[in-house]
């Protein structure tokens, strides 16, 4: 959960130069496949020609006075050059979409690695829509070009490149009509392209923004509520969509007069030689069989060409979409590689603010033991949450330092790091995986027994009725968890990773208000030889043992036990008084 005056700001994106060397290494990392593709394409090209050339010889035959076996022998060559076609044609299909669905997969693959090595700050400060978007959607319209798209424009392109060649052969001279139509296309389609880049990279970003409108209002959905924000997110998400919707006109303007031109330059050559060959071969300059076999050539030009423009629109999506995903890369990995056996946490003349933002926490000093149990408690957006971030080595201060057991936190590599602290948040994950595997995250393999008394310290009861007990599938479309399931599942997850240091940060919000109560009384019990900290907007967790510290205007400014600061009638005094009415009052 961002808070605290994080904001939010999206990842980058590579140049598309950097693009370019990305789609060939993914494109080409099988060479000797990439050469047997092309070379099937180039095969079911030439077959794809032999009919247009062989009714040209056979119309310029019979005028020469050609005998019928000399017609059936050109035919027969004609059905196997056919024969051939359909044959390359298929296999080449087959192999590039298979081909493409490897490279596809290789993609997803770095994508996801790419992703899960990302700093949590930098995903929580860009918004994770804008992350799921690169991951799902982008990598969607890059991995449809690798199937689909690019297979196609290259056949398209070896066919067309072998139409033109054949009416040079056939003829060179009808061939120099066609000739003309080449910088016209090559003109409007660097305009297509060099305008269209930019739109389409805009609508790319445009629809991460619906979707992280979306997903925080989702998310957000009670907070919207309480604080009858209907209106505003309303607002957000159609302005974002407007956003979105004034960016696909922009590529539907620019396809308005990218089509006709297309129109255009298919047609003017097939009339210019039917025109001009024809007064051509009356004039004995060419035959009437090479104004035929040109003719029908040039006609054919047209189904490549189209297909290679046709596909500039999702090649330039996948473009954008490339370079969305490229620029995971970009973000610098974090040095980690700390380790620490104890536990022990300490921060020390800590400043910390977020990015540019202003200073949003300042602790001087600041020690919990092994095995002491901490409620930090606070108004809203007093630094709790950061405190908590900066104890469980996610954040990383400006000055100071925050240590575990001498350690930095922020140094420590992830295993350690996992063994030594875990914060639970309000906002948990649960994966369609068996219960047992959601449980068992970054546990190694627990067994059965320490599960089921995990989900059963949590009160998590509703576990024993699931038909397949804990290799039930859960997300699916028959079993969904609530919220409160969801967060008592977190919470047993947590149980069972058995770290030295557990956080809650607001971790029972969505619990209803008897399992809330049942677990706000027997936490510090359960976890009774771990350190616990609960950042708590409430005083539930307070006792008269429990050690309070108390978070305003973003510095510690009380710490001590509930007698002491109630006595000491400071902030925290204030907070139990505030408290304590509103409980009398329900």
């Amino acid at each position: 959960m961002i808070d605290d005056g994080q904001v939010s700001q999206q990842l980058p994106v590579s140049d598309g130069e950097a693009s370019r060397r990305a789609f060939l290494r993914l494109a080409f990392q099988e060479r000797s496949t990439v050469s047997c593709i092309l070379a099937l394409y180039l095969v079911a090209a030439g077959g794809g020609v032999a009919i247009p050339i062989a009714l040209g010889e056979v119309i310029d035959g019979v005028a020469e006075g050609w005998t019928a076996t000399q017609v059936d022998l050109l035919c027969a060559l004609l059905l196997i050059a056919v024969v051939c076609q359909l044959l390359a044609s298929r296999f080449g299909q087959r192999l590039s979409h298979r081909y493409g669905e490897r490279c596809a997969s290789s993609l997803r693959e770095r994508t996801m690695e790419r992703a899960l090595r990302l700093p949590l700050t930098v995903v929580e400060r860009a918004g994770i829509a804008d992350l799921l978007t690169r991951t799902a959607g982008d990598v969607a319209a890059v991995s449809n070009v690798l199937r689909q798209t690019g297979p196609g424009v290259v056949a398209a392109g070896l066919e067309l490149v072998v139409l033109v060649a054949a009416v040079a052969v056939v003829s060179p001279l009808l061939a120099m009509l066609i000739v003309p139509v080449v910088p016209f296309l090559v003109v409007v389609s660097r305009r297509y392209a060099k305008r269209a880049a930019p739109v389409f990279a805009r609508e790319r970003a445009a629809m991460a923004e619906i979707a992280e409108i979306v997903s925080a209002t989702e998310s957000g959905g009670l907070t919207v509520a309480a604080h009858r924000l209907d209106e505003s997110r309303e607002a957000a998400g159609a302005a974002a969509i407007t956003g979105h919707w004034q960016r696909v006109r922009q590529i539907v303007g620019l396809q308005s007069w990218f089509m006709p031109a297309l129109d255009i330059a298919q047609i003017v050559p097939v009339i210019a030689i039917l025109w001009v060959g024809g007064l051509w071969a009356g004039a004995g300059y060419v035959t009437v069989g090479a104004v035929v076999a040109c003719g029908m050539l040039t006609y054919r030009v047209a189904g490549p060409l189209e297909r290679i423009m046709y596909s500039l629109t999702d090649l330039q999506s996948a473009s954008a979409a490339l370079a969305r995903i490229e620029g995971l890369g970009l973000v610098p990995s974090e040095s980690r590689g700390g380790r620490t056996a104890a536990s022990g946490i300490a921060l020390d003349h800590v400043v910390f603010g977020y990015e540019s933002g202003p200073e949003v926490l300042r602790v001087d000093e600041l020690r919990i033991p092994e095995g002491t149990h901490v409620v930090v408690v606070g108004g809203s957006g007093s630094g709790k949450s950061t405190l908590a971030r900066l104890i469980a080595g996610i954040e990383r201060p400006q000055s100071g330092s925050a240590t575990i057991g001498g350690a930095v936190a922020a140094d420590l590599e992830p295993e350690c790091l996992r063994r030594r602290a875990v914060l639970l948040t309000q906002e948990n994950h649960v994966f369609a995986a068996t219960l047992r595997e959601n449980l068992a995250l970054g546990a190694g393999e627990p067994d059965d027994d320490s599960l089921w008394e995990a989900l059963g310290r949590v009160g998590a009861f509703w576990a024993r009725s699931l038909a397949e007990g804990l290799d039930t599938m859960l997300e699916t479309r028959e079993l969904r968890l609530t919220a409160a399931q969801r967060q008592q599942l977190a919470l047993a997850r947590a149980l069972v990773a058995d770290a030295d240091i557990v956080i809650f940060d607001e971790s029972f919000a969505a619990l209803d208000a008897h399992s809330k109560g049942e677990l706000e009384g027997s936490v510090f019990t359960l976890l009774r030889e771990r350190t616990v900290i609960v950042v708590a907007h409430q005083l539930d967790f307070v006792s008269d043992e429990t050690r309070i510290v108390v978070v305003a205007d973003g510095e510690i400014v009380e710490d001590g036990v509930h007698a002491e600061l109630v006595v000491a009638d400071g902030t925290y005094a204030s907070l139990w008084d505030s408290w304590k009415a509103g409980h009398r009052n329900e």
